[in-house]
């Protein structure tokens, strides 16, 4: 696992209005603790979507300056209305460019049920690396079959290298009480990664799999 830190959290994006629909915590004047609601059931799964990063953390700052927050929310967005589309409730643990706590993303998760938690990220390496390009997909225990559905999906459709799918401790994964997964999309520091994830028509390609990982893991449970 290239970096040294275990925790990651995303954006400033190009966002339109109007705000999306989805389900999200309170703006970040408010606490995100507050957040106690257990949605209502209608029999359709619940799906958290975790943007990385925000507000004062940006996250990884890679190749010409790209930055791991502009890179996951787009996406983070684009995989929700994807998901809505198909009849999947979905929450976001944000959906703009503020900061939440790690802690605060699990709660928002946990109380809300959830059925599942996907964490979106952009990775980096040190030491100039920019050979190192490639998608990754972590889990701590149950989510390990969401995990490999959502890389294989990735691996599907979007051109991009496979560094595998791997166990890790990562806050979110440990402490989520359903299957929880952390996609790292590329390397904001990998020469090939920080060229296509700045790409709009590339990062809707990998919403677009990663969505459809998620469909396919839903489907099959």
């Amino acid at each position: 696992m290239p970096r040294s830190w275990q925790t990651r959290q995303p954006l400033t994006p190009p966002v339109a209005s109007p705000p999306p629909r989805f389900s999200a915590p309170p703006p970040p004047s408010l606490n995100p603790y507050s957040y106690s609601t257990r949605r209502p059931r209608d029999g359709r799964a619940l799906v958290v979507i975790d943007p990385g990063h925000g507000g004062r953390d940006p996250g990884a700052i890679g190749i010409g300056g790209l930055r791991e927050v502009d890179v996951v929310l787009p996406i983070s967005l684009e995989v929700a209305r994807i998901l809505e589309q198909q009849g999947v409730n979905v929450m976001l643990t944000r959906n703009s460019d503020y900061f939440v706590t790690l802690a605060g993303r699990t709660q928002m998760a946990n109380q809300a049920g959830a059925d599942a938690f996907v964490s979106i990220h952009a990775n980096a390496v040190g030491g100039q690396r920019a050979e190192v390009n490639g998608v990754e997909t972590y889990y701590y225990t149950s989510g390990r079959r969401l995990a490999d559905v959502i890389q294989r999906s990735i691996l599907r459709s979007v051109p991009s290298g496979n560094r595998g799918v791997r166990q890790a401790r990562f806050y979110v994964l440990r402490y989520s009480a359903m299957p929880a997964v952390l996609v790292e999309v590329g390397f904001v520091t990998g020469y090939t990664d920080a060229r296509n994830l700045s790409n709009p028509a590339y990062r809707s390609q990998m919403a677009q799999a990663i969505a459809r990982g998620i469909l396919e893991y839903m489907q099959g449970r």
